[in-house]
């Protein structure tokens, strides 16, 4: 058997995770040990495999595995951003833009996270958070001075 083939092999016995189940199962030392053993026990004693070709492979997979976790933890921090964002919404006015296309400001009476989207009530209606032009802690009022001459 070639060394690729055994390397193939030992990868299907390790079951390594695919991309979407990276939270199901990691690459653990323990799969590390069995691709390792089939390697050297399914190698031709007099081709042996080159010990630098090895461990690069050896490297790829860790970098692998760290290219999955970075992408969990990215996909966590997203989430964690969007609830924060949702609780520091209540109470504030925002200006955004209502089903009819007109700009509204109104307080918003309660906003939630779902995955990494942020939805908000204001008058009593549901909008996503991608409407939201301006976030203000008080509604915009406007004066008018008015000065007198003696």
């Amino acid at each position: 058997m070639s060394a690729i083939g055994s390397i193939s092999s030992a990868f299907s016995a390790a079951t390594l995770p695919s991309a979407s189940s990276v939270t199901e199962k990691k690459f653990t030392t323990q799969d590390f040990m069995k691709v390792m053993v089939a390697q050297v026990s399914q190698q031709d004693p007099f081709k042996p495999t080159d010990a630098t070709k090895f461990f690069e492979d050896m490297m790829n997979m860790s970098n692998y595995q760290a290219s999955l976790d970075n992408t969990s933890s990215v996909g966590l921090m997203a989430k964690q951003q969007a609830s924060v964002y949702a609780s520091n919404l209540v109470g504030r006015y925002v200006e955004f833009i209502d089903d009819n296309g007109s700009p509204v400001t109104a307080p918003v009476e309660r906003s939630w996270a779902k995955d990494t989207d942020v939805f908000f009530t204001a008058n009593g209606k549901d909008y996503s958070s991608d409407r939201i032009a301006s976030v203000r802690t008080a509604p915009t009022t406007t004066t008018t001075e008015t000065t007198t001459t003696p």
